[in-house]
């Protein structure tokens, strides 16, 4: 090894040039509270081109060759000249030591739902990874009735609430790594903390008839007769934030999709209904249970959606998607054997993973024509939508 695997509370700070990501010292167990304090600990009076980071589970460095990088997302990464992760390292060593030592595997979820089916394509392949464990999984107990429809095996176990074991895996961890691994996804990352690298597939989402029936109902209520059915999911957040599109972009979206034989219902959270004169426009936001969203998801024939929960529904679902890219990055978030119709925002500051631009300029930017030219060619089968692997 040419570090020191240390566990508990042992970290590492590392103090490095921003200009060049050289490292220029490092101190075990030492935190720097502010700018004050950093020129206080080194003596010296500028620091503008100083930068600090903290490396949990390393005692020392050893050798030569380090530097600090700053991937595109994700936090700050100490790697060797031929790009060796230490984050990475030390994660999956922690985890192969956890798990190797334990029959049952603790597992503290972390971020909003389409994070959460992210880390369940993590957990499938960790099931294969590890054979013999159980996996108990402690997450938001609102979202626990669509985690159990996920084609997990019965080793797998979700758990309302936070976890209060001393030892577990913590995928809250993800904040402060890289998760910027194209072709693979921010799934990869969540492969390292559960202790590999390896390629994921993604997990499916499988219905009882009732809620299957449920939603064809409610489709055939909509539709009225012949046509399509396109899910709409627009805004995330309340109020909206960055990822968001925009309401005028909706209605104006909505009349040219009756044009084309085709309604619209609008998916979302509680708060989210705007008033609205346009026909063939159907706002279920807040009003249906995480199942019955994915059941709805089920029923249409296009999913258009941003960055959100429910594309990853739709991928999981099989359902075509056109999804709409602002301040997040395809590559730093699907997994690359998701095909579908992407459609990014043009702004020369994307991705730049800001949720609070006011401004949203790259979200501006997709027109209403590109939208519905993309739904149209998933509708008449011509987009070369295939999902093939699972």
């Amino acid at each position: 090894m040419i570090f020191f695997w240390g566990w508990g509370m042992v970290y590492l700070t590392v103090f490095f040039k921003k200009s060049s990501g050289e490292i220029i010292r490092t101190e075990k167990n030492k935190y720097v509270a502010s700018r004050v304090a950093l020129r206080r600990f080194l003596g010296v009076d500028d620091v503008s081109d100083i930068g600090v980071t903290y490396l949990e589970g390393v005692d020392e460095l050893a050798g030569e060759g380090w530097r600090v990088i700053q991937p595109p997302h994700g936090g700050k990464v100490v790697v060797t000249k031929d790009g060796l992760n230490l984050s990475e390292e030390v994660a999956i060593e922690k985890a192969r030591k956890y798990i190797g030592k334990n029959d049952v595997v603790h597992v503290q979820f972390e971020g909003g739902m389409g994070d959460y089916l992210l880390q369940c394509d993590a957990l499938r392949h960790a099931v294969r990874e590890y054979s013999k464990k159980e996996f108990v999984c402690y997450v938001d107990p609102t979202r626990v009735c669509l985690l159990e429809k996920v084609d997990l095996p019965s080793c797998v176990k979700f758990v309302s609430g936070t976890i209060r074991e001393k030892e577990y895996v913590d995928m809250r961890k993800i904040t402060g790594m890289d998760y910027f691994h194209p072709p693979a996804g921010k799934a990869y990352t969540y492969g390292v903390l559960l202790g590999f690298r390896h390629d994921i597939g993604f997990c499916r989402i499988v219905l009882p008839s009732h809620l299957v029936s449920w939603a064809m109902e409610e489709r055939a209520r909509i539709l009225q007769g012949d046509g399509f059915l396109v899910a709409l999911h627009w805004q995330s957040g309340q109020p909206a934030n960055a990822k968001s599109w925009f309401w005028e972009k909706v209605e104006q979206f909505t009349e040219r999709i009756g044009e084309e034989g085709g309604k619209v219902v609008v998916l979302g959270g509680y708060g989210e209904k705007v008033e609205t004169k346009v026909k063939g426009l159907f706002q279920r936001q807040g009003v249906l249970s995480w199942e019955q969203v994915a059941a709805m998801v089920g029923a249409s024939d296009v999913v258009v959606a941003i960055d959100s929960a429910i594309m990853h529904i739709a991928l999981r679902m099989s359902k075509p998607i056109v999804s709409l890219w602002g301040p997040t990055s395809k590559e730093w978030i699907l997994p690359h054997f998701a095909k579908h119709v992407p459609i990014e925002g043009a702004c020369s500051k994307r991705p730049c993973g800001r949720y609070n631009c006011v401004g949203r300029e790259c979200m501006g930017k997709i027109e209403v024509d590109s939208v519905i030219k993309s739904v149209l060619m998933v509708i008449s089968g011509q987009s070369g939508i295939l999902w093939d692997k699972y």
